[in-house]
């Protein structure tokens, strides 16, 4: 089970990845957490689930538990 507290990325798209990249780049010692619908799905989220681990950000299985856990979340979905 993971903390309150963590950053949260709702969206681990293009944007979500660079912004964890960016946070870690710039010595983000927060643990850092994500959910993107995508995540679930074969193709997409194998290369997702990749970025994640290769960042440190912790994929949570649905945006529920990404609010529960986190104290901030940045938004990094699409409009449409």
């Amino acid at each position: 089970m993971l903390q309150h507290g963590l950053t949260g990325l709702l969206g681990f798209g293009e944007v979500g990845q660079r912004f964890a990249a960016d946070l870690r780049a710039g010595g983000a010692g927060r643990e850092l957490a994500t959910f993107d619908l995508s995540l679930h799905q074969a193709a997409a989220g194998e290369a997702m689930r990749r970025h994640a681990a290769a960042q440190r950000v912790a994929p949570l299985p649905d945006a529920a538990g990404l609010a529960d856990s986190c104290s901030l979340i940045f938004s990094a979905v699409t409009a449409d």
